[in-house]
């Protein structure tokens, strides 16, 4: 029974480093343009600077804004990525549905914009948190989103559209999650 549960945990890990695998090239684009903003600010400044003399912090304050969300937008990325890849621990511990499927919609969002999906959430509000292994429903959801993304390329619409629901079943006091596309 262990050794079952140790290739288990073996073909997950493996299909979750395939997924990271398809999503590398996606991820490079996702960091590449925030960090491009970033530069060409940090040049825009120093070529600011260097022509006059006498400015203060304020009149660089939307160049530094833009600087600073560019970085926390490639810190987000990175670190949802570094999450996703670790082992899941099989351990079922409270955790919020709406935030692990958006996790994988982090993971997922460079394709769905660049395919030109709409992607359309419709989580409820107040939803109790459920036991589970957040890596492992992570992977999940990302499948999911694949699959439709898969779809959707297979069968063009004039509005390509994955809709993510997030509902409380009082009556079975479960929380639902569906992943759906046109």
């Amino acid at each position: 029974n262990q050794e079952l549960k140790t290739a288990q945990a073996q073909l997950i890990q493996g299909a979750k480093m395939v997924a990271i695998g398809q999503l590398a090239g996606g991820v490079a684009h996702e960091i590449n343009n925030p960090l491009t903003g970033v530069l060409n600010n940090v040049q825009l400044i120093k070529m600011e600077l260097e022509g006059k003399k006498g400015y203060s912090a304020a009149d660089f304050k939307e160049l530094l804004d833009v600087i600073e969300e560019s970085g926390q937008r490639c810190k987000r990325i990175v670190t949802t990525l570094l999450d996703f890849s670790r082992a899941g621990s099989g351990l079922h511990q409270p955790i919020n549905l709406s935030d692990v499927l958006d996790k994988a919609v982090d993971l997922a969002d460079n394709e769905i914009k660049f395919g030109n999906i709409k992607l359309v959430k419709e989580y409820a509000a107040g939803l109790p948190q459920i036991k589970g292994d957040a890596n492992q429903l992570q992977q999940v959801f990302l499948n999911m989103l694949n699959n439709a993304k898969w779809a959707l390329r297979q069968t063009p619409a004039a509005i390509a559209e994955i809709r993510l629901k997030v509902s409380y079943l009082s009556d079975k006091g479960s929380v639902v999650a569906e992943v759906s596309d046109n």
